[in-house]
């Protein structure tokens, strides 16, 4: 009787061990893996846009010694392509306007009126851009590159005739900077501010004197781009 009392005893704490011992070799679940971050947008691509804005410059005249300051509004457009590297991005891009910019200075006020009346027409340019994202949409970027105009001028004489109109087109260089905001993946609008130097453009008339100008140029101009 001893003997079953103390092999029953045995089997109960046998019997209440068993599940203690199991919870304790058993293997825990796996946590849950965490959700990868969402990758960030790219700039890399494509783009055609257009854009308008207002251009304003300075062309004094070595020869005569007076200057005149064209201004006016720009239409334009403009293609490119950009490249991001993580954290920078660089491109390229090929752009024109046409300009309304016109001025005007009074040369010779004795013996009647003379004016000498300057136009830019259009102007082309292709620039090297690099740029700083600014989280996934916004985009800081600067520029530089060449760039050509046409520049037209003519003395009005009061009283008549008028000289002939003569044009010349011209090449220097630009710099400017710009931000960018992406309104979609397909759209973004941009704001942009150019400086360009254009040197000496020959504006001679076959009935005046030797006439040149040295053309500077600012432009700011708002723009619409498509990306793909």
């Amino acid at each position: 009787m001893k003997t079953f009392a103390i092999v029953g005893a045995a089997a109960l704490g046998l019997l209440i061990a068993t599940p203690v011992l199991a919870a304790d070799l058993a293997v825990p679940a796996a946590a849950p893996a965490a959700a990868a971050p969402a990758p960030a947008a790219s700039w890399t691509g494509a783009y055609v846009g257009i854009q308008g804005g207002y251009v304003w410059g300075s062309a004094p005249s070595p020869d005569q010694g007076w200057e005149v300051d064209p201004t006016g509004g720009l239409i334009g457009a403009f293609a490119g392509y950009n490249y991001d590297l993580g954290g920078v991005v660089i491109g390229a891009e090929v752009g024109g306007n046409w300009d309304f910019a016109t001025g005007s200075v009074v040369t010779n006020p004795l013996g009647g009126t003379e004016t000498f009346k300057a136009d830019q027409n259009w102007d082309a340019s292709l620039v090297g851009r690099i740029g700083v994202p600014v989280a996934d949409s916004f985009l800081l970027y600067g520029l530089a590159g060449g760039s050509i105009t046409q520049v037209s001028g003519a003395y009005d004489e009061n009283p008549p005739p008028n000289d002939p109109t003569v044009s010349t087109t011209v090449g220097g260089w630009t710099v400017g900077a710009g931000a960018e905001y992406k309104l979609t993946d397909m759209f973004s609008v941009r704001g942009e501010y150019r400086y360009a130097s254009y040197g000496n453009a020959d504006l001679t008339c076959s009935f005046c004197g030797h006439t040149s100008v040295n053309l500077s140029t600012n432009a700011a101009t708002i723009g619409l781009l498509a990306h793909w």
